[in-house]
């Protein structure tokens, strides 16, 4: 909703039909141009030797705007948490 955002990404897992990217966005600053901006991150991460959809999972989204495509806005990875640990974690590395 403003330029006083970013966004981080925490983890990055695969699984046999899927990349699953984790982020967080987070709020840097209390007062900032009331713009819409558009935020990213990257990072690299081991060729998985196929083309896969990626799925992204992001966190700290405080507003109701609706859904953008490609993303998934949720509160918490806990739910995410049993499927994750069955994936290949890819970032950052164990």
């Amino acid at each position: 909703p403003d330029a006083g955002w970013r966004i981080r990404i925490l983890e990055v897992h695969r699984t046999e039909n899927q990349l699953a990217v984790i982020s967080r966005l987070e709020q840097t600053a209390t007062e900032a141009a009331a713009t819409i901006s558009t935020v990213s991150d990257s990072v690299q991460i081991p060729d998985p030797g196929v083309e896969l959809p990626v799925v992204h999972f992001v966190t700290g989204k405080t507003w109701d705007w609706g859904e953008s495509e490609g993303y998934r806005f949720i509160k918490s990875i806990d739910g995410l948490r049993p499927q994750l640990e069955q994936a290949e974690r890819l970032y950052p590395s164990r």
